[in-house]
């Protein structure tokens, strides 16, 4: 089974907390920017969802390195905000998972 990492705010770590994901708190671009750049060099997970809130203040060398690595995986969770506007949240994880798997993967609901 797949290791996985949420990088997220304190409040919405809770929720990930209580399916037994591994959540590291990060109430800054700056504190979630550490826990990346870890992950990206011991590799201890395969899977690592960080909130699309950090992605504003990343360096676009640092969103490269993320798009162009195979292991971990890494993505970027919709906010809560983003989810409520429309499916963009089930559309960008379709992606993510198609280039992870190398197949393309239908969400149903």
């Amino acid at each position: 089974m797949a290791r996985i990492a949420v990088i997220t705010d304190p409040d919405t770590g809770i929720g990930f907390k209580l399916t037994g994901i591994d959540v590291y708190s990060a109430p800054s671009y700056q504190e979630a920017a550490g826990y990346i750049e870890r992950f990206l060099k011991n590799k201890e997970y395969e899977i690592v969802a960080y909130s699309e809130d950090y992605s504003g203040e990343m360096p676009e060398s640092l969103r490269r390195k993320l798009e162009e690595s195979i292991l971990p995986v890494f993505m970027a969770m919709p906010s809560i905000q983003s989810w409520r506007e429309g499916e963009r949240g089930e559309e960008y994880i379709t992606r993510v998972l198609q280039r992870a798997v190398g197949s393309y993967i239908k969400i149903k609901r």
